[in-house]
């Protein structure tokens, strides 16, 4: 009896530990994409919480994200100013496609200069956004969405007040494998991913830091927030049933 015991609490033992592995997991990820179907890196296929086009119109979808304004219930977004028609994006012909080309056109964007002409003291807050209803413990998948127009910039990306991703330039991402430093790729944008778990109801991102380009001016074109679903947990516990199961079976 003593064995079943003891096996009986190393197995819910494990399904613990690896809930709590997973609950404080994140996974953050850079690249590039070349359009809004499936496989060309981005990831419009769930239920999403959030579709933004930064600056731009909403009332379209692409996939199973339906892109609202900027200023939709939920978001918070601080950026000193706009552009309207920034990027010519062009990345086929399919529905997806030229919807997410409407959504890369424009761009939020802040300056790292201050009135006097002077370079104000570097700051992690320079561009914000703050996205709120997060059901704490659930899982979500953030896409900051980028395309470069004209310059060589760079900014540090901060997530939940910590330093995500430093020295981030999305001109860099862009030109992967490409002789010229700026290239105005209008087939290619870049994206920022974090595959999370919420600890709070709302989602802290911001722009700014340190980045050694010549232009530390953020910039954000548009971004998704999708629920997800972890089924890791559950595959365990599935494991443990069995080992539950059998150790029955060994004492019967």
């Amino acid at each position: 009896m003593g064995n079943v015991k003891r096996l009986l609490v190393k197995a819910a033992g494990l399904v613990a530990l690896f809930s709590v592995l997973n609950a404080n997991a994140s996974i953050i990820t850079v690249g590039t994409f070349t359009g809004g179907d499936v496989g060309e890196g981005l990831d419009f296929d769930g239920n999403f919480v959030y579709a933004v086009n930064a600056r731009g119109a909403g009332g379209f979808s692409i996939g199973d994200a339906t892109f609202t304004t900027d200023t939709t219930q939920g978001v918070s977004l601080s950026a000193v100013n706009e552009i309207l028609n920034w990027h010519t994006a062009d990345y086929g012909n399919t529905a997806n496609d030229n919807n997410l080309e409407t959504v890369m056109r424009s761009i939020r964007w802040s300056p790292r200069v201050s009135s006097g002409n002077q370079l104000s003291t570097y700051k992690e807050d320079v561009l914000t956004i703050d996205l709120a209803n997060l059901n704490v413990g659930a899982t979500y998948s953030l896409q900051l969405l980028f395309a470069e127009n004209c310059c060589t910039r760079g900014f540090d990306v901060f997530l939940e007040g910590s330093k995500a991703v430093d020295n981030f330039a999305p001109y860099v991402v862009q030109s992967t494998g490409l002789s010229s430093p700026i290239v105005r790729t209008p087939n290619v944008g870049a994206f920022i991913r974090y595959d999370f778990t919420a600890s709070d109801s709302v989602l802290n991102i911001a722009f700014g830091g340190d980045a050694p380009f010549s232009d530390n001016n953020p910039i954000i074109n548009g971004f998704t927030l999708e629920a997800t679903e972890v089924s890791a947990p559950s595959t365990l516990a599935i494991f443990a049933f069995g080992l539950i199961s059998l150790t029955r079976l060994r004492r019967k």
